[in-house]
């Protein structure tokens, strides 16, 4: 199976082959139709996360996905062969990811792609999507208050952007005052 790998800490992310996984009880496999870069990613691809996290290389990238499911093992509840899910690839050391032609994942952070949405939106939510949801969890703005969302522009803001249901939103532009 292709997939796209460091082979060392700091080393440049390649085209690799490796075995196609197989998956354990309580996960899915996958076959990717898409993922998407994050900063955890950069992270890793240069090496910063060295004595953080366990690695086993080579260390394919990508934490996001999304794709159909392929087989189901024992103790997985909700998922069937051929159903469009989307994720985040959540396992305690680095060396299964997203960028390969596909993952063995945990179905515990997997769900069923909603009608309408694309692949390529699904496979871009994982990371920046849960992130978005929690940070406005934790605000919990009320019907009729202003939400603020600093630094709308990046993947997280994006999607936080319109998520306060029932809060006005708050467009923030600098200005320069002279």
């Amino acid at each position: 199976m292709r997939a796209i790998a460091t082979t060392d800490f700091g080393a440049p992310a390649t085209l690799v082959e490796i075995p196609a996984p197989e998956p354990a009880e309580g996960e899915i496999l996958v076959r990717v139709a898409s993922s998407s870069i994050n900063g955890f990613d950069l992270s890793v691809a240069s090496g910063r996360l060295q004595g953080m996290m366990e690695h086993r290389f080579p260390v394919v990238l990508g934490k996001d996905f999304a794709g159909t499911v392929e087989a189901v093992s024992a103790g997985v509840d909700g998922f069937v062969e051929g159903d469009n899910v989307f994720g985040v690839l959540m396992k305690p050391e680095l060396g299964d990811g997203c960028f390969a032609e596909r993952i063995a994942t945990p179905a515990a952070f997997a769900a069923k792609v909603a009608d309408g949405l694309d692949a390529a939106t699904a496979g871009a939510l994982g990371l920046a999507g849960t992130a978005a949801h929690d940070a406005v969890e934790a605000v919990e703005p009320k019907h009729g208050e202003t939400a603020l969302v600093s630094g709308a522009t990046g993947g997280v803001g994006i999607i936080a952007r319109p998520a306060p249901q029932g809060a006005r939103r708050a467009r923030h532009r600098h200005r320069q005052h002279r």
